[in-house]
């Protein structure tokens, strides 16, 4: 045990100091296995499952399943496809400006109510 001050400057604080000796032959031994590595790793020598090896061999693969196929074709399909529905709105135009469009209101309504329900359920 030594005795030190102790951080807030109280004499006679005690503390255990641990001492790890290391020797020369420790070093030497870990020198000796760093220096094995380096060898084979500047000679080209790579161990089992190294990247090399990975890219030589096999490599990591995957299937889609068939509605994972569907979906996606779906997607791109949807992704291609207009936001705007070009002669639905031409027609709702000519309809307009001509006078001839009516409006069921009933059907406006069953919208509301269809859209209120939906709002409150979320």
């Amino acid at each position: 045990m030594v005795r030190v001050a102790s951080p807030l400057g109280e004499e006679g604080y005690e503390r255990e100091e641990k001492v790890m000796i290391i020797s020369n032959q420790q070093i030497q031994a870990i020198l000796r296995l760093y220096g094995v590595a380096k060898t084979r790793a500047s000679e080209g020598e790579r161990a089992p499952g190294s990247a090399q090896e990975v890219r030589e061999g096999a490599r990591d693969r995957a299937e889609l399943s068939e509605e994972a196929r569907l979906y996606k074709r779906a997607r791109e399909t949807a992704l291609q496809a207009s936001e705007v529905r070009e002669e639905l709105v031409e027609r709702l135009r000519n309809e307009l400006e001509s006078g001839s469009y009516k409006v069921q209101p009933e059907d406006v309504a069953e919208k509301i109510l269809r859209r209120f329900l939906i709002d409150r359920s979320v």
